[in-house]
């Protein structure tokens, strides 16, 4: 690692005191409360080290050198997708089982040059093409064959090949279901929540995890789903009937369907690109592979 930073530019005096600082450093394993011997870590930067993600991001920061743009997803005429990367999870996209297989190859002699360890079991491999194929094309890293899969959850939002809207509508609620079990346990003591401290725990435990990603996956099918438990919940606190109408539930607490949140979390990544000329559209086929640090 120092030695790619030292070919990058980096100041060869900063450089020689991280790695005195890197040599000193000892690690030890806490195990049923008792400690086990220090040893020297070799590998990898310092868990939570302030200086280790700037580390990190200058040792992989020519990763999207390697990958070919020709093997990535068209999205326009001056636009080339051939990577998603956030912190070590990295995504590598092409729209041919061919192409994805070069991006998968470019991978693995950049990771084999720069000494690092691809985690086979967490690689997995999407296929989106809008039907299902009889012929499942087969990937590999180096020689370990990758598993084809059909679902995958990257950074908290669950990608599938198949029923896309289903899916990630029954991860997202299960998710609020979870949070709305906790605010339970926790107002027990309290017996029926006054409406106000309801739409406040509302807002601060649940809505995040309604809002998270929503410019990715809201469509009318996932956003019912989010209204009915809103709902729900609305006519839980006040104490009335589920037959309630609607209306008078959303006039009593001064709240809006969910549907014009998401739709404004939606807008917003737009504002800015309005400015040049409108953001790019993606193509409707292609696949990916999600690689394992």
């Amino acid at each position: 690692m120092f030695y790619k930073l030292l070919l990058k530019g980096y100041d060869s005096k900063v450089l020689k005191l991280i790695i005195d600082m890197y040599a000193k450093t000892k690690s030890f394993v806490k195990w049923n409360g008792k400690l086990s011997d220090c040893f020297a870590d070799e590998l990898g930067v310092a868990q939570g080290g302030i200086l280790s993600p700037y580390l990190f991001n200058g040792f992989l920061s020519d990763l999207g050198e390697s990958l070919n743009k020709k093997y990535g997803v068209v999205l326009d005429a001056e636009t080339i997708l051939t990577h998603l990367f956030w912190a070590d999870d990295l995504i590598l996209m092409s729209d041919s089982a061919g192409g994805l297989q070069a991006q998968i190859d470019n991978l693995y002699t950049y990771c084999s040059k720069w000494q690092m360890i691809i985690n086979n079991m967490k690689t997995k491999c999407l296929i989106f093409n809008g039907k299902k194929s009889e012929v499942v094309p087969e990937f590999y890293v180096g020689d370990v064959k990758i598993e084809v899969a059909t679902q995958y959850t990257y950074l908290g939002v669950p990608f599938s090949t198949i029923e896309q809207s289903k899916v990630t509508k029954d991860y997202i609620l299960n998710n609020c279901r979870r949070a709305l079990y906790k605010i339970r346990s926790y107002c027990v003591p309290l017996g029926q929540v006054p409406p106000k401290l309801g739409l406040q725990l509302f807002d601060s435990l649940i809505m995040p995890l309604m809002d998270y990603a929503s410019e990715l996956w809201a469509n009318k099918t996932i956003v019912d789903g989010l209204e009915t438990f809103q709902l729900g919940y609305l006519k839980r606190i006040l104490g009335v009937r589920p037959s309630t109408p609607t209306l008078a539930v959303y006039g009593e607490l001064g709240r809006q369907p969910i549907l014009y949140r998401l739709e404004m979390n939606r807008l917003k990544p737009f504002a800015p690109m309005a400015e040049f000329g409108g953001a790019p559209h993606p193509s409707q086929g292609g696949a990916m592979a999600e690689v394992g640090s």
